[in-house]
């Protein structure tokens, strides 16, 4: 083997170091510079979740819980709960009572379905003078529960008058058996 000159050393060595330096960049730095990419794009995406949801809880926040609150207990109040029929009942009855209207005859139609509601045709005969008949109805039109005047019909020549409404009162369910259940429907005592 021939010597190598000192020349050809120095140039060996610079070989050795640049093949070293290529194998150490290929197998070690490159892989871990590509780690590193990929963990900056993890990171960005990670930034923009982050974003979007700090936008979504603001606008979360934003929301007015009270007033939506508010608005359901004014729906709750408008329509009846399951089984409430029976207290609406009562509570007409009482109120017709109150103004001084006979509460004649009532009956219900068969439960039907409009939009989320079920809705009750109810028909009423009532007796009275025209202004207490004229008040009771819009006592109904203006109930603060879910009551639909459908018609109404006064008639008669002397008081007192006999007054026909049909209206609709609305719930998220009806229980069948509350109309015939409803306080004081079958009173003996009742004048």
């Amino acid at each position: 083997m021939s010597k190598l000159t000192p020349q050809n050393r120095v140039i060996l060595i610079i070989l050795i170091a640049v093949i070293l330096n290529a194998a150490i960049w290929f197998m070690g730095v490159d892989p871990s510079l590509q780690a590193v990419d990929k963990a900056k794009q993890d990171l960005a995406q990670l930034e923009q979740q982050e974003t979007r949801l700090k936008q979504r809880l603001e606008s979360l926040l934003a929301i007015d819980t009270v007033a939506l609150e508010a608005e359901l207990s004014e729906l709750l109040i408008r329509v009846p709960e399951v089984g409430f029929l029976r207290e609406l009942i009562t509570e007409l009855e009482a109120s017709a009572k109150d103004m001084t209207v006979d509460f004649i005859e009532i009956s219900f139609g068969t439960p039907g379905k409009e939009d989320d509601y079920l809705f009750m045709v109810i028909n009423l005969f009532l007796g009275g003078s025209y202004s207490n008949l004229v008040r009771y109805i819009s006592y109904l039109e203006s109930n603060p529960r879910l009551i639909a005047v459908d018609s109404f019909l006064i008639e008669g020549e002397n008081a007192p008058l006999g007054s026909r409404v049909i209206f609709r009162v609305f719930s998220s369910d009806f229980s069948p058996y509350t109309p015939h259940e409803a306080p004081g429907r079958g009173d003996p005592f009742r004048p």
